[in-house]
């Protein structure tokens, strides 16, 4: 018998015995999440699940809080649990991560469907440190002028109001 992919069940199949049985689901009222690695989207659906699919494209945020880690899923290691995810840290500014990113899918033509749901989330991860950042100094003194968005602008008012009324 030829070796290769088809001694596995395909990713059909393996859909449809996890779609309702699988430990990372959570049910909600407005759908059920799932908390599995590399589902970009967290929904149980069979596009963004990352268990299933050869190839599988993943963003979450690095342990010290600065940068994310691009993690990509090799269909030719897909058992060989070791060598099957390939991951990176990106941690230099923003425009370059996301550029990181773009290429990344775009040149080696892998998972085109997922890139805008990777950009998305690799952004929102580097916005939420970036706030996260700027509210920490802040609060240690630091002027809050630094943070962008579109409450900046309330930000500022309540925080030189705060000050006025402390003092």
């Amino acid at each position: 018998m030829v070796r290769g992919r088809f001694d596995q069940a395909s990713s059909q199949v393996q859909w449809m015995v996890i779609r309702n049985n699988s430990s990372f689901l959570q049910k909600r009222k407005l759908g059920t999440l799932t908390t599995e690695p590399n589902n970009l989207k967290n929904r149980n659906n069979y596009r963004f699940n990352g268990l299933i699919h050869p190839k599988v494209v993943g963003v979450e945020a690095v342990k010290d809080g600065k940068g994310v880690v691009f993690t990509t899923g090799s269909a030719k290691n897909s058992k060989k649990p070791l060598k099957r995810f390939r991951k990176v840290k990106l941690t230099k500014d923003s425009r370059r991560t996301l550029t990181s990113i773009r290429r990344t899918i775009r040149q080696q033509r892998y998972r085109k469907d997922l890139k805008m749901a990777a950009l998305r989330r690799a952004s929102a991860l580097l916005r939420g440190q970036r706030l996260a950042l700027t509210t920490t100094s802040s609060s240690t003194g630091a002027s809050a002028s630094k943070r962008s968005g579109k409450n900046a602008a309330s930000t500022t008012t309540t925080t030189a109001a705060a000050a006025a009324a402390s003092s």
